[in-house]
């Protein structure tokens, strides 16, 4: 080829196309030339590119993919007439796994060429074996056909249904040519399309047809058989096509006939049999979760119960005139109606139940095989918590948690729910709970035993009495110190540890100095030397073996403490591990209760594994930067200190009189505001005057620091693109738990990410607004938060990642209840003496402080308002000058 031509190209799609019709002619040599100029264009344009823009460089990575799969598909030719069927079966594993991985970072619509030029390259593949009955032939039909199923697959999901029609007209077009007939996966694809081409009556009737008949089915192995009768329910189910005994009926077909794909010979992925069980569990679900909440047979019942009465009352009558006709027909009358009804009752209890069953089962189905839908966990602690006094629910539970104690690290994020339920009653519920938190203590020590000795030193910090919470947490301990040698030292060393940990909390310091404090050489904590026990405040992995020992222990903490600003004077620690790493740690104790931040930052911590789930988050990045937070009682925990952060206010402080030296200080600012706030004739309308009057002598200058911090281009745009989709992600989730007391000192921004993580976690849902100066904004918002996102403002990445973190948290609306529930249980240090008074059986004793705290988080995550509608009234509010006048002048309303 001339360089000339070359120079003329369009680029590297130019040899593609030339490598992919030399190829589609048999002719390999010409096709392998174009590859290696493909190759030397693609080397000379990676020179002159830009690496550190990401649009550039999948702007090559997907030709360069290209090549290479020409290239692969070319090297399978052995000869001119002999192919490797066995390479080629590695191959084509590879490619799977390569468009596996790129999905999870790039839309299917930017892979889609790729996806067609693999196509293309099978075709030709095809085409190249003269022999249709050879093995090569069969390996490549078959991947071919896989191929275009899954191309149909993701561009209908993309909602392109006219892509999704053309693959699987070109596939039928392939097998009727090779006289072929198409297997069941296409078949089913094919019935999909027609569903969301809405034309869903005929593709219901279709699919009926196909799982009713025998000659058809008897053909399938029972993975595909499965999936035919899981999607008849499914459809079934949403087209309201069936009555839910039917569908329920579907679905038991589908879950046998996956148990029985799993004892076959049959190779088939267990993340799809795993489907099959997760459809059933939700479809079950919903369905319990309707007929609990269908108001129409509470109504019957309390019919019944009226009836029962004027039925006792005709009976009386009838004892003092037993020849009362009327009275005789009445009360038959009404006897009748009574057992007709008390049957439809009974029966609908039952239906209740069933349903009830089947999805507590299903879902742990889900878990026991595969690690896809782990998140089903928390659907099952949440209907098992609601039904604990059922006896089969418990029998349920506790025979599925024995098939599952070699996998029950994955009710570790619940490990505070699970716990705040223990009690020292006799019951099944109890006994199931407390043999799986044992098991948890046993399998992952260092991932709970903290949380059961927090929960035995309850009442230590406090001069309250002990309480059934605490008596089971201290049993349990006792139980497991009676065991296993290994799990007793470990028990006992972070017992002593969190006695020392509390002791230092709790020690009266001298007044606030900048200089390192001596711990009393008396002290607990010297004492810890060379334990047994991982760095507290270390996130430490969890493990599948149960395997720990390689883990960094703690080897000695330093003679001497810092203090940093607070009312309870936190203590900075320096703990040293055996790893020769120094740990910076924060001791806090006082009125601060840590189970409240403990609890949020596990909400943080699940949020991320949702946000991560979700293509549309995943793809922006968005997480929320979060720090390990260890209670250790009532009143006292130790802290991860974050490394490599500052506080936005220390910040601020700063850059203002540097960059905006004519304006007037932060200290007047609050002076001023100050003065307002306290002068007795003040109003709403004076404070925005005074207000109005700050920010024409006081402007934002927040945006240097990415000037000052990130030097290069590339990194000053990733560091700004970072601190506005953290900010966007830690608004709206600390706006859903009612995060309050968001001053400039709360907010540490990563001075090498720029990234913002919130800290001081002790004013949360909708506190903030009970305070004698209410907090009026729902997230901090204010004028140099805003002026660090650039000239969009809050109109640009800012918005959009507010409404996908508000979509994925209503979505998942059930998990984030049931971490939260805990603190019906386990309710804070400052909730105590608010319990319900009135109310009968499992109501009476409710915590006031709980419930509405919980049913501020219900109507936040309710659907009253559009996900864009919620968040331009969130948007609107946080900054408000009015709103933002009367914040209390501590809070630094105008920085």
């Amino acid at each position: 080829m001339e360089p000339d031509q070359k120079d003329k190209d369009s680029g590297l799609n130019y040899f593609i196309f030339n490598a992919a019709r030399a190829f589609n002619s048999s002719d390999v040599q010409h096709a392998t030339s174009h590859l290696q100029d493909g190759f030397r264009h693609l080397a000379s344009s990676i020179d002159l590119m830009d690496m550190t823009n990401a649009l550039n460089i999948q702007s090559r990575l997907i030709p360069a993919i290209k090549l290479h799969e020409l290239q692969t598909a070319a090297s399978l030719f052995k000869s001119s007439l002999s192919f490797d069927t066995e390479k080629a079966e590695h191959v084509f594993e590879e490619w799977d796994v390569r468009l596996q991985r790129l999905l999870l970072k790039i839309k299917f619509e930017d892979l889609e060429s790729m996806i067609a030029s693999r196509i293309s390259c099978l075709f030709s593949l095809l085409k190249s074996i003269s022999s249709p009955l050879s093995a090569g032939f069969t390996t490549i039909h078959q991947y071919l056909q896989r191929t275009i199923i899954s191309y149909s697959k993701n561009v209908r999901k993309s909602s392109n249904l006219q892509l999704s029609t053309n693959a699987m007209t070109l596939l039928k077009a392939l097998n009727s040519r090779l006289s072929r007939a198409t297997d069941s996966v296409a078949d089913l694809e094919d019935l999909k399309v027609l569903y969301h081409q809405g034309n869903a009556t005929l593709a219901l009737r279709k699919l009926k047809e196909s799982t009713s008949s025998t000659e058809y089915m008897t053909k399938l192995n029972p993975f595909h058989a499965a999936k035919l009768f899981g999607k008849l329910a499914q459809w079934s189910y949403l087209q309201s096509s069936e009555n839910p005994q039917t569908i329920l009926r579907y679905f038991d077909q589908s879950v046998e006939l996956s148990k029985a794909a799993v004892n076959s010979t049959t190779q088939c992925p267990t993340s799809n049999l795993t489907s099959s069980f997760y459809h059933f569990a939700a479809f079950a679900d919903k369905t319990y979760t309707q007929m609990v909440a269908d108001e129409s047979h509470g109504a019957m019942k309390s019919l019944v119960e009226e009836r029962q009465i004027e039925l006792d009352a005709l009976n009386a009558k009838l004892k003092e005139k037993p020849d009362d006709s009327i009275t005789k027909q009445s009360a038959r009358r009404l006897k009748n109606q009574i057992r007709f009804d008390g049957s439809e009752i009974h029966r609908f209890s039952k239906e209740v139940e069933q349903f009830l069953l089947q999805s507590i089962e299903n879902y742990f189905l889900c878990l026991q095989m595969g690690e896809k839908f782990n998140i089903c966990v928390f659907r099952i602690c949440a209907l098992w918590f609601e039904n604990d006094t059922i006896p089969k629910v418990n029998e349920l539970v506790a025979k599925y948690l024995d098939l599952l104690t070699g996998s029950n690290r994955k009710f570790l994020p619940l490990i505070y729910q699970l716990c705040a339920r223990m009690t020292m009653e006799d019951t099944a519920f109890q006994a199931a709970l407390k043999t799986l938190l044992m098991g948890m203590i046993e399998s992952h020590p260092f991932h709970t035993v903290y949380q059961m000795i927090a929960l035995k030193n309850g009442t230590e910090s406090t001069a309250s009495k002990s309480n059934a919470l605490n008596q089971a947490a201290l049993d349990i301990l006792n139980r497991l110190k009676n065991g296993d040698i290994w799990i007793r030292t470990i028990i006992q060393s972070a017992d002593n540890l969190c006695d020392a940990y509390i002791e230092l909390a709790l020690q009266t310091s001298p007044a606030q100095s900048a200089s390192p404090i001596p711990i009393d050489r008396n002290a607990k904590l010297l004492r810890v030397v060379n334990v047994c026990l991982p760095v507290v405040t270390v996130n430490h992995s969890v493990s599948i073996s149960c395997d720990y020992s390689s883990l960094p222990t703690i080897q000695s903490f330093q003679h001497e403490y810092t203090l940093v600003g607070g009312i309870n004077a936190p203590k900075v620690l320096n703990c040293i591990g055996s790893n020769g790493k120094v740990y910076k740690q924060l001791v806090k104790g006082g009125s601060d209760d840590l189970r409240q931040d403990a609890v949020l930052s596990n909400v943080f911590n699940i949020m991320n594994v949702l946000l991560q789930k979700n293509f549309e988050t995943r793809q922006r990045g968005l997480l929320i930067e979060t720090y390990n937070v260890v209670p250790l009682g009532q009143r006292a925990g130790v802290i991860e200190w974050v490394d490599n952060t500052t506080p936005t206010g220390e910040y601020l402080s700063t850059a203002h009189e540097r960059h905006n030296k004519t304006d007037m200080t932060s200290l007047d600012a609050g002076c001023k505001l100050l003065e307002e706030h306290q002068r007795k004739q003040s109003t709403p309308e004076t404070k925005l005057q005074v207000y109005r009057e700050i920010e024409e002598n006081f402007k934002p200058v927040f945006r240097h620091f990415f000037f000052e911090s990130l030097r290069g281009p590339a990194e000053w745009f990733k560091g700004r693109t970072a601190y506005t989709c953290s900010t966007a992600v830690t608004s709206i989730v600390g706006w859903i738990v009612g995060l309050g007391d968001r001053h400039p000192q709360n907010t540490l921004i990563n001075r090498t990410t720029g990234s913002i993580i919130q800290i001081d976690l002790g004013i949360a849902f909708d506190q903030g607004k009970l305070l004698s100066t209410p907090e009026l904004v729902p997230f901090r918002l204010t004028r140099d938060v805003v002026d660090a996102m650039g000239s969009t403002g809050v109109e640009g990445s800012f918005r959009r990642c507010c409404e996908e973190t508000l979509k994925v948290a209503r979505k998942e609306a059930t998990i984030i209840y049931t971490i939260l529930d805990v603190f019906r249980y386990d309710p804070l240090y400052n909730w105590k003496g608010t319990q319900s008074r009135g109310g009968d059986g499992a109501k009476s004793g409710k915590n006031i402080e709980a419930e509405r705290a919980l049913m501020g988080v219900q109507m936040k995550l309710s659907n009253a308002l559009s996900i864009k509608g919620q968040i331009h009234e969130l948007v609107l509010s946080a900054t408000s000058p009015e709103n933002l006048s009367q914040m209390y002048p501590g809070w630094k309303p105008w920085m």
